[in-house]
C-alpha cells in the first residue's frame, strides 16, 4: 500500500529527508479539526470495513440559523486523492430520513464521491439537532481517519464549516494526539513508527490526532518529525508495542528548546544564502532538528541538551526539494552543550557555500524509449559533494553543481530496470553538462530459490538482498511469496545474495557467508534456498552502572553473538538500546550479550554477558558499564609551536578492548580534554580537514596507558602547508588536460622527506613553543629516520586549462597524475620535487603516455587457467590492471620501463596470490605467466545487514573487521542497508600497494538507492592485519596507512585521519562516505638480491640431462632460486623449479637430445622480489656411445689403441700427442 499525497502539506516541506520502507502495509492518516463555532458534527457507520456498502447516521447541530433554500453539503475525506480511494461515496447514496421532518431534500444531482448535498426547504433554528441518515454508501476503500466535514451556504455566502470527530475506516492500531508546551494541538506534525525493518509515515491532522492503521504486530519506536522553523523540538522516541487491539498513546507534548544556535549562510560575495535548511542530528541518541534561513541569510536552531553535528541542504518547497545556484561542501560542523535544561546559546555559527552555477541535464528512458518519471539521480564528486533531483513527467532531470568532476548515479522505482555503466564526466563554470539520454536496460537474468525453517516449510515475507561488487555495482531486493518462494530479477554478473528475517518474524539466519551467483544476461539460476533457524527465545536487557541502577538516559546498540564454537557463527542479532533497555529475540542457545555507544558517549561497557536462553522463554540480563574515570588532555600545536586556533579538530581513542572515544578541540583555546576508561590503554590520533591548510600524519608514540583516576597529557603537532606547487598536465599530443588527478606524495620516492614529520610523529613541537624550524630541518636526512611511516599525500584536480596548485608542507616529493581508466593512457612517471618553507615551484609539466607495448600470458592455479585480477605497476609510476575470465591476460604497459606484475584471485572460502614477477618491457610484447598460491590466511565472509537509520549500528566481520555507524550518519529516518564485501580485486600502485584484501562498503536506503552522499557524520572503520601479511610484503607495522579508491582518479587517496593500535594489530579509519578502502603501504621491499653468480651448464652426456650451477648471493634476505628454461634464445621461458634450500646445483631432466637449452637463474628475497638479470646460459644434451656394434672393440678399447698409434706417429717426428 503506498503512501497517500497529503493534501493540506507535503511531509517534504517538514522534514529534509523520508526514507519509505518497501515493507510499508499500512497508512497513517490524520484526524479531525476543532469546530469553528459551538457547533458539531458526528458520523456513525454501520461498518468500519474499507469499501463496504453501508448506512451512515449523521447527526450535527447549527449554531446559527440556517436560512431557506440554504444549501447544506456534508463530506468525509481523508489525506489522499479521491480517486484512489480517499473519500467516502455518495454518489448511489439514498436519503431514507431527515429530521426536523420535512425541512431537507435530498440533492441526489450533485450527491458523489466525496459529497452529499442536502437543500434546506424551510428555515432551521439555531442549535436545533438534525439527524440524516443515508442507506447504500459506499466507505473509503483506504484504511484511515475520515474527517466528517459539514458547510452551509446561502446565495453565494459561506454561512458556516464545521468539523466533527473523526470517522474510523479499517483497521485502526496505533492512536494518539500531539500538543504543544502550551497544550494546543500540533497540526500538521510529522510522525514516524519504525522498527528495524519497517518505516511508516505520516502527519497529524488540525487538532493534532493521528493514527496508524494495518501496522502487524510487534514493537515500535514512534518518532515525531518538526519542520524547519519550528518554535518546538521533539521529544525523545516513544518505545509501543501494538498487539491486536488499539494502542492509544495518549497526549504526546512537544518540547520548548533550552539551548539555541544561530548564524548565517552565504555566498563567496557574502550575500545571503535564502533557501539553505539547517539540520541538526543528535549525537548519541535519536534526534534531528531543522531550520531554514531567512532573507538575511540568517538561522536560529533549538536543540536539547547534547552534542550534534549541523549541515546544510537546501529548503523542501511543495513540489519537492528546491533546485538552488549552491552547494556546501564542507564537512558538518559539530556543536556541544551540556545535557540539561539550562539555557544557552552558541552564536557565530556560519556557514559559507559554494557557487553552483554548472548544470547537468538529461532524460532518462526505459528500453522501449518510454520516459521514466519515477525515479532520480544523483551527482557526485569523489569526496560525495554535489546535488541529486528527480525527474519530470518527461523523464527530464537538471541538476544544479559547482564546477568539476563527477560521478552520476540514475535510479528508477522500477526494480525491473537496471542502470547501465556511467562514465565520470566534467563541466565546467556556467556551462550545461547535457548528458542526452540514458537508456535503462531491462534486467532479464533470474535468481530463484526458497526460505524454509527448520521443517522445511516455506517461510513468507522475507527479505532476500542481492548485490554485487565494483565490478558491477548492482543491487537487487524482493520478498518471499506465500510460499516461501522468490524469483529476484538482476542483471548478468557476480552478486552475493542473503535473507534477511524481520525482527517480528521470530527467525535467525544460520551461520556462514552469503551466496555467491555468476549468471549471465538470460540466465536463470535455482535452487539457491536458504534455511532459517526459529528465534522464540527471548533477552531482555538493561543498561546499568556498577550499582545495578538502570541508565534511563542511555542509548546505544545491543548485539547477541552466539558463544558456541562448534558451528558457524549465526551473524549477530541486535536491537537498538533506548533509555537504556533493550529485547533481542534469538534461537534457543548460549550468547554473549553486548552494548556499544557512539564515540562521545561517556559510558563504555565492561564486558559481555553470558546468556543461556531456552525455547519460548524469556532470560534477563544486566550490561554493566562504566562511566569516564580517567582524563586525557593536551594542545594542538603547530610545527613551530604555536596553538592552532580556530579550527575543526577531533581527537579520538580507541584502547584494547576496542571502544571508542571521540572530543572536539576548543576553536578558542586549541585545548581538548578526553574522558576515557582508566586501567586500560588508549591509542590516539587527530582529525582535521584536509582544506584547513594544516595535515595530520599519525605519531608513533600515540599509546598512553592510564589507571582509574589519572590525568595524562597529550600534544598533538600538524603540519602547516606552507609551500606551493603548481604546473599543468598534458595528453600525450601535448594538449592540457582538464579534470584529471594530480597528487604529491612523500612516499612515491625512496628519499621523500617532510619538513617537521618528526616533530609531528614525537607529538612535540620541536624545541617547544616558539622555536621554530629553519629550513633544513628536513627528516629523512643522513642517519635520519624520522620521515619512516605511512607519509604525507596530497592532491588536486586539474582545470579546464589543465593546470593545477597544491599547498603542502615544505620537503621532497615524488609528484604523479591519476586518471579515469576510460581515457586510455599510461600515468607520467613520478617526478621528484624539494620544496622549502614558503617556497612556490611552477611550470611543472606532467606528461600521459600512450601504450606502445603490452604484458601478456595467463594465470594458473594447480595447473588449470583460472580467473584472476592481473595488476601491474612500474617503476616510474605507472600502472595497469584488469580482470580476466579465462585465465589469458593482456595489459597495455609502455617499453623502457621495469614493470612488477601479480595476481590475485578469491572465493567465497579462500584467498589466492601469485608472487611478484619482474618484467623489463623492451618491446611491443613481453610474455609473463603468473602462477597462483593459496596464501596463509583466508578473506572473511561477505555480510549485508539492514537496521534503522536513526539508530546506533556496528557491524563485524569475522576477522575482526568492525564498521561502527552512528544513528543518524547515513541518513535521519527510515532503513538503510549496508554491504560489506571482501575483495582481492585491488590495483596495486607504486606509492600505493594494498595489503592483502580490501573490503568495498555500500550503503542502500530503503528503495535500494545507494547513498553516495557525505555522511552527516563520521563512520570508524577497524581493519584488522596479521604478521604473515607484513612478512609476506617485507614491511614493518610503520610503513601502514589506510586509503581509499577513488574511481575518477582511479588512484588510491589516502586518508586524513587513522589510528594505529600495533599492540592489537589494527588500524581505525574514519571516514565520511563509502568505497573501497584497504590498508596500504608504498614502503615495501621492492629491491630484489643480488643475482645468482658462476652460472655453468654443463652436459654429463647421460641423455636428456643437463646440470645447472651457480653460487648464491650473500643477501641477508636472499630467499630461494628460480631457475627458467627455454629453447629460444632472449626468451627467459618457463619456470622448471623453485630451489628453497641451500642447493647451488640442479639437474634438468627429461630434454631432448640435440636441442639447444637457454638458462636463467634468478635470486628472489624474503619480500618475493625476483632479480632482475636476463643472461643465459646454453647446453645441448647427448647420449654418449659406449659399445662398437657386437663384433666390434669396444668404443673405450678402440679409443685407447688409437691414442697409442697417434702418439708413436708424432714421436718419430719430434711431436706428442
Amino acid at each position: 500500500m503506498k503512501l497517500p499525497s497529503f493534501s493540506r502539506i507535503s511531509l517534504r516541506r517538514l522534514f529534509s529527508v523520508i526514507s519509505i520502507s518497501s515493507l510499508i502495509i499500512g497508512t497513517l492518516y490524520f484526524g479531525s479539526g476543532q469546530s469553528k463555532a459551538a457547533s458539531t458534527i458526528s458520523i456513525v457507520s454501520s461498518s468500519a470495513t474499507k469499501g463496504a456498502t453501508v448506512n451512515y447516521e449523521i447527526t450535527l447541530t447549527s449554531s446559527v440559523t440556517i436560512p431557506q433554500f440554504s444549501y447544506l453539503n456534508i463530506s468525509l475525506r481523508g489525506n489522499g486523492p479521491m480517486e484512489e480511494g480517499y473519500a467516502a461515496d455518495f454518489s448511489s447514496a439514498i436519503m431514507t430520513s431527515f429530521s426536523p421532518n420535512g425541512k431537507g431534500e435530498f440533492d441526489d444531482q450533485n450527491s458523489q464521491s466525496g459529497n452529499v448535498g442536502i437543500i434546506i426547504t424551510q428555515e432551521i433554528t439555531a442549535n436545533t439537532e438534525i439527524t440524516i441518515n443515508l442507506s447504500n454508501v459506499k466507505n473509503p476503500t483506504q484504511s484511515g481517519l475520515y474527517t466528517p466535514v459539514f458547510d452551509v451556504n446561502n446565495q453565494e455566502n459561506k454561512l458556516l464549516e464545521v468539523m466533527g470527530q473523526p470517522l474510523v475506516i479499517g483497521n485502526l492500531k496505533v492512536q494518539g494526539k500531539i500538543e504543544d508546551p502550551l497544550g494546543n494541538p500540533a497540526a500538521y506534525t510529522g510522525l514516524g513508527l519504525t522498527n528495524e525493518t519497517s518505516n511508516y509515515q505520516g502527519n497529524t491532522g488540525e487538532d493534532g490526532s493521528f493514527g496508524f492503521f494495518d501496522i502487524p504486530a510487534g514493537n515500535y519506536q514512534l518518532q515525531i518529525y518538526l519542520g524547519p522553523g519550528s518554535q518546538y523540538i521533539s521529544p525523545d522516541p516513544q518505545e509501543i508495542t501494538v498487539g491486536n487491539g488499539v494502542t492509544n498513546v495518549g497526549i504526546i507534548a512537544l518540547v520548548s528548546p533550552s539551548k539555541l544556535v544561530t548564524g548565517k549562510v552565504t555566498y563567496p560575495d557574502g550575500s545571503p544564502v535564502t533557501t539553505a535548511s539547517v539540520n541538526a542530528n543528535r549525537r548519541g541518541a535519536p534526534g534531528w532538528y531543522g531550520s531554514n534561513t531567512n532573507a538575511q541569510g540568517n538561522f536560529s536552531l533549538g536543540l536539547p541538551g547534547g552534542e550534534f553535528e549541523i549541515m546544510l541542504n537546501p529548503q523542501w518547497g511543495p513540489e519537492g526539494q528546491l533546485s538552488v545556484d549552491w552547494a556546501y561542501m564542507g564537512r558538518p560542523v559539530t556543536i556541544a552543550f551540556a545535557n540539561d535544561t539550562i539555557s544557552e546559546t552558541k552564536s557565530g555559527v556560519n556557514f559559507q557555500v559554494v557557487n553552483a552555477s554548472s548544470v547537468v541535464k538529461g532524460k532518462v528512458v526505459d528500453p522501449d524509449g518510454v520516459a521514466v518519471s519515477q525515479g532520480g539521480v544523483d551527482v557526485r564528486n569523489k569526496e560525495g559533494q554535489g546535488s541529486s533531483g528527480g525527474f519530470n513527467n518527461q523523464g527530464v532531470f537538471s541538476i544544479n553543481v559547482p564546477a568539476g568532476k563527477y560521478n552520476i548515479n540514475v535510479f528508477a522505482n522500477d526494480q525491473s530496470l537496471a542502470v547501465p555503466p556511467m562514465e565520470s564526466f566534467t563541466v565546467a563554470e556556467d556551462q550545461t553538462k547535457d548528458l542526452g539520454t540514458i537508456t535503462l536496460v531491462r534486467k532479464t537474468a533470474h535468481i530463484k530459490g526458497k526460505v524454509v525453517d527448520e521443517d522445511n516449510q516455506g517461510i513468507a515475507e522475507v527479505q532476500i538482498n542481492a548485490w554485487q561488487s565494483s565490478t558491477g555495482g548492482g543491487w537487487g531486493n524482493t520478498q518471499t511469496n506465500g510460499q516461501g518462494t522468490f524469483d529476484l530479477l538482476v542483471s548478468s554478473g557476480t552478486w552475493e545474495i542473503n535473507a534477511m528475517p524481520t525482527p517480528d518474524q521470530d527467525y535467525a539466519m544460520a551461520g556462514g557467508p552469503p551466496t555467491r551467483i555468476t549468471l549471465g544476461t538470460t540466465d536463470t539460476v535455482t535452487g539457491v534456498n536458504f534455511h532459517l533457524i526459529t528465534a522464540d527465545a527471548t533477552i531482555i536487557g538493561q543498561v546499568v552502572d556498577s550499582n545495578n541502577q538502570l541508565l534511563g538516559n542511555i542509548y546505544g546498540y545491543a548485539e547477541a553473538r552466539s558463544a558456541s564454537k562448534e558451528e558457524m557463527p549465526m551473524p549477530g542479532m541486535g536491537s537498538s538500546i533506548q533509555n537504556g533497555q533493550f529485547t533481542l529475540k534469538v534461537p534457543a542457545g548460549t550468547y554473549e550479550v553486548s552494548a556499544m555507544f557512539e564515540p562521545g558517549s561517556p559510558y563504555t561497557s565492561l564486558s559481555s554477558e553470558m546468556v543461556t536462553v531456552a525455547s519460548q522463554e524469556t532470560e534477563n540480563v544486566l550490561v554493566v558499564v562504566r562511566e569516564d574515570d580517567a582524563t586525557i588532555s593536551g594542545f594542538v600545536y603547530d610545527e613551530e609551536g604555536n596553538k592552532i586556533t580556530g579550527q575543526r579538530i577531533d581527537v579520538f581513542g580507541f584502547n584494547d578492548e576496542n571502544s571508542q572515544k571521540m572530543t572536539m578541540v576548543d576553536e578558542e583555546t586549541g585545548g581538548y580534554t578526553l574522558g576515557v576508561l582508566g586501567g586500560s590503554t588508549w591509542f590516539l590520533g587527530v582529525y582535521i580537514d584536509s582544506q584547513s591548510g594544516y595535515v595530520m600524519v599519525p605519531p608513533d608514540n600515540n599509546k598512553i596507558t592510564l589507571e582509574v583516576g589519572d590525568t595524562a597529557t597529550k600534544d598533538f603537532t600538524l603540519l602547516t602547508a606552507n609551500a606551493t606547487l603548481s604546473g599543468t598536465v598534458l595528453d600525450p599530443d601535448g594538449n592540457p588536460l582538464p579534470n584529471v588527478y594530480v597528487f604529491i606524495d612523500s612516499k612515491a620516492i625512496d628519499d621523500g622527506t617532510v619538513l617537521g614529520a618528526s616533530s609531528v610523529r614525537s607529538g612535540e613541537p620541536v624545541g617547544g613553543p616558539g622555536d621554530v624550524l629553519g629550513v633544513n630541518d628536513h627528516v629523512g636526512g643522513p642517519g635520519d629516520n624520522g620521515d619512516e611511516g605511512p607519509g604525507v599525500h596530497f592532491g588536486d584536480l586539474t582545470r579546464s586549462d589543465g593546470t593545477f596548485i597544491i599547498s603542502i608542507p615544505a620537503g621532497t616529493y615524488g609528484l604523479g597524475s591519476g586518471a579515469p581508466s576510460s581515457l586510455g593512457f599510461i600515468s607520467p612517471g613520478i617526478q621528484k620535487v624539494t620544496i622549502e618553507k614558503d617556497e612556490e615551484i611552477t611550470d611543472l609539466v606532467l606528461q600521459y603516455k600512450e601504450s606502445d607495448a603490452q604484458i601478456t600470458g595467463s594465470v594458473y592455479l594447480n595447473g588449470e587457467k583460472s580467473s584472476a585480477f592481473v595488476w601491474a605497476w612500474s617503476e616510474s609510476g605507472g600502472f595497469s590492471g584488469n580482470f580476466t575470465s579465462s585465465g589469458d591476460f593482456t595489459l597495455n604497459v609502455t617499453q623502457g620501463d621495469i614493470w612488477h606484475i601479480g595476481a590475485d584471485f578469491d572465493t567465497s572460502e579462500h584467498f589466492y596470490r601469485s608472487d611478484e614477477y619482474i618484467v623489463e618491457v623492451d618491446s611491443e610484447i613481453e610474455t609473463q605467466d603468473l602462477v597462483l598460491q593459496e596464501a596463509s590466511y583466508t578473506m572473511p565472509a561477505s555480510i549485508s545487514q539492514t537496521f534503522d537509520a536513526s539508530t546506533p549500528k556496528v557491524l563485524t566481520l569475522d576477522n575482526g573487521m568492525t564498521i561502527t555507524i552512528p544513528a543518524g550518519a547515513l541518513a535521519t529516518e527510515g532503513n538503510v542497508t549496508v554491504t560489506v564485501t571482501p575483495t582481492a580485486r585491488l590495483a596495486k600502485q607504486k606509492s600505493a600497494k594494498p595489503l592483502a584484501f580490501g573490503y568495498e562498503l555500500k550503503a542502500y536506503n530503503s528503495s535500494g538507492q545507494e547513498i553516495t552522499t557525505a555522511f552527516n557524520s563520521s563512520v570508524n572503520i577497524v581493519m584488522p592485519y596479521t604478521e604473515e601479511m607484513l612478512a609476506e610484503m617485507g614491511i614493518t607495522e610503520d610503513d601502514l596507512s589506510g586509503a581509499y579508491w577513488d574511481d575518477t582518479s582511479t588512484l588510491w587517496q589516502g586518508i586524513e585521519s587513522y589510528v594505529v593500535d600495533q599492540d592489537n594489530n589494527r588500524i581505525t579509519l574514519t571516514v565520511d562516505h563509502f568505497t573501497s578502502f584497504a590498508l596500504v603501504t608504498g614502503a615495501s621491499d621492492t629491491i630484489p638480491a643480488a643475482a645468482p653468480t658462476s652460472v655453468t651448464v654443463t652436459d654429463p652426456e647421460t641423455g636428456g640431462v643437463l646440470n645447472i650451477a651457480w653460487v648464491n648471493p650473500i643477501d641477508t634476505d636472499f630467499e630461494d632460486i628460480r631457475v627458467y628454461r627455454s629453447t629460444v634464445l632472449g626468451t627467459i621461458g618457463d619456470l622448471v623449479t623453485n630451489i628453497t634450500d641451500s642447493n647451488t646445483s640442479y639437474s634438468d631432466t627429461s630434454l631432448t637430445n640435440g636441442t639447444t637449452y637457454y638458462y636463467t637463474v634468478r635470486s628472489v628475497d624474503a619480500a618475493g622480489n625476483e632479480s632482475y638479470n636476463t643472461d643465459q646460459y646454453s647446453g645441448v644434451p647427448t647420449q654418449a656411445l659406449t659399445e662398437l656394434p657386437e663384433t666390434g672393440l669396444s668404443m673405450l678399447v678402440l679409443k685407447d689403441l688409437i691414442t697409442k698409434l697417434v702418439n708413436i706417429i708424432w714421436n718419430l717426428v719430434g711431436f706428442v700427442f
